[in-house]
């Protein structure tokens, strides 16, 4: 076979030649025309490269939502554990997260190459140990992301203002009991209240009691009694679906990027052993890919 470096750059060429002609070839005609040539037919390569680009982009974001709630997911592992170096479990929890993310990449990367290798007929073995480390790193970055990102949504999900405004009138009643208790007004030189004072604090008590109640039972359950908790109850599950959602969809990028790489290299061998093609057009020398 010739020298395949010379066919690859001619490949990659033709490649970026039909992909600038594919987006400005009626760049200069009128509306209709323009509107016509997103229903003509193109190579698979070319019709699949701006997916193949979005792939790259969206397997890296799905990573950062996994790196950001797997981080609060390891950080509250590594409070169970005591250390006495200060900040040493945010340390731990980064380095986890990296080398998770870095052998997850990897390990996909080449169980997916190799179903789609086998698949397209390149004589390429299934990777099966890859794909056991692969399913079992997928877990490991479910639990510790999702996870984490529930713990971070429950954490720093705002308190219900109507709690805050009720714990508010019950710091302040039990304020205004031990003040009026220490008041000499209200007592005889003993120290103890006076007669016919006696009844105050017992009514203030019953006050603070009175409000304690109503704090537990609207506030002091798992049953979202109020607008506020459903509020923080969205936000909790929320932040769980799209995190899982980002786990899933690393995996459905990369199968398709292994994919589409593969379809790519099937198009470059096929350039390779077929010297004739060197006269044809860009077009339909691409269209071997389709």
């Amino acid at each position: 076979m010739k020298s395949s470096f010379h066919d690859m750059a001619r490949f990659e060429q033709q490649m970026a030649n039909e992909e600038k002609e594919t987006r400005g070839l009626y760049a200069n005609r009128n509306p209709m025309e323009r509107f016509e040539n997103r229903f003509e037919g193109k190579p698979w390569l070319i019709r699949h490269l701006p997916t193949r680009n979005l792939a790259r982009q969206g397997g890296y974001f799905a990573q950062l939502l996994s790196v950001l709630g797997g981080f609060y997911g390891a950080k509250v592992i590594m409070e169970f554990i005591p250390i006495p170096i200060p900040y040493f479990e945010y340390v731990m929890a980064l380095f986890c997260l990296i080398l998770l993310e870095v052998l997850k990449r990897r390990f996909s990367d080449r169980f997916w190459d190799s179903v789609f290798g086998a698949k397209l007929g390149f004589g390429v073995r299934l990777r099966w140990g890859s794909g056991i480390a692969n399913i079992l790193l997928l877990f490991v970055s479910l639990a510790l992301s999702v996870g984490g990102m529930y713990f971070a949504a429950t954490d720093f999900s705002p308190d219900n203002p109507d709690a805050i405004a009720l714990n508010q009138k019950i710091e302040e009643a039990k304020a205004d009991l031990a003040a009026w208790k220490k008041d000499p007004a209200n007592l005889v030189s003993s120290g103890e209240v006076k007669w016919n004072l006696r009844k105050i604090p017992q009514q203030k008590e019953e006050s603070i009691i009175a409000l304690e109640t109503a704090y537990f039972d609207q506030f002091g359950t798992y049953a979202p009694t109020s607008e506020w908790d459903l509020r923080n109850q969205f936000r909790k599950y929320f932040a769980v679906i799209i995190t899982l959602l980002a786990e899933l969809l690393f995996e459905c990028f990369m199968a398709f990027a292994s994919y589409y790489d593969a379809r790519k290299y099937r198009a470059r061998k096929m350039m390779e052993s077929k010297p004739k093609l060197n006269g044809l057009k860009s077009k339909k020398a691409v269209a071997l890919t389709a």
